[in-house]
C-alpha cells in the first residue's frame, strides 16, 4: 500500500492533534484532582454519645454520679436542670439509699429505679431555705434497694406521666 506524502503528513498532523488534546485533558484532570486534594473537606465529626435514659417515649440526657464524690455532691450548687436533663446515680450492687437537698438551689423530682422499673417517686421536692442547717434537712428514702436514682427538674414526672412501675431504658 502506497501512501502519498500528503496522506502521511495528514496522518501525522491528526495524530499530533490527538496527542495534544489528550495531554490537555490529562493536565486539566490532574489540576482538578490536585485542587480537590488541597481544598479541605469540612469534617463532620460525630458528637460524643451522651448517656441518656428513656421512660415512656421521653428521653433525658444524663450527668452521671458514679463515684462517692459525685454522689455526695449530686446537684448541690448546680445550675438548674433543663427539661431534657437529669442526673443519674449508680448503685452496684443495689442499695437502700436516702437523699436530701443539701446545697440545692432548685426543686427536683427524685425517682428510684430497680431492675429497669421505677419503684418510687418523690415529686416536686423543694429546695431548702438558705442557711438551713444539715440536721434540719428532710430525708427522702428509698423503701427498697435500688440500682439507680434519677433526679430531674421539679414536675418532670407529672408532666411526662411517669409512674411507679414504668419501664426504664438506660444507655451509658
Amino acid at each position: 500500500m502506497y501512501l502519498s506524502p500528503k496522506k502521511i503528513a495528514l496522518i501525522c498532523f491528526s495524530l499530533g492533534l490527538i496527542l495534544v488534546a489528550s495531554s490537555l485533558v490529562l493536565r486539566i484532570n490532574s489540576q482538578k484532582t490536585k485542587k480537590a486534594q488541597e481544598t479541605p473537606i469540612p469534617s463532620i465529626s460525630p458528637q460524643p454519645r451522651r448517656p441518656h435514659i428513656a421512660i415512656n417515649q421521653t428521653t433525658l440526657l444524663l450527668e452521671i454520679a458514679d463515684t462517692p464524690e459525685k454522689k455526695s455532691r449530686g446537684l448541690g450548687n448546680h445550675k438548674p436542670l433543663a427539661d431534657n436533663e437529669g442526673m443519674l446515680f449508680i448503685y452496684a450492687p443495689p442499695q437502700k439509699v436516702s437523699f436530701w437537698m443539701k446545697d440545692m438551689t432548685f426543686s427536683i423530682d427524685i425517682i428510684y429505679i430497680n431492675q429497669g422499673k421505677i419503684v418510687e417517686i418523690y415529686a416536686n421536692v423543694p429546695a431548702p431555705s438558705p442557711n438551713t442547717l444539715p440536721y434540719q434537712l428532710k430525708s427522702y428514702p428509698a423503701h427498697q434497694p435500688v440500682d439507680y436514682v434519677l433526679e430531674t427538674s421539679a414536675g418532670w414526672s407529672e408532666k411526662n406521666h411517669i409512674q411507679v412501675g414504668d419501664s426504664v431504658k438506660i444507655s451509658l
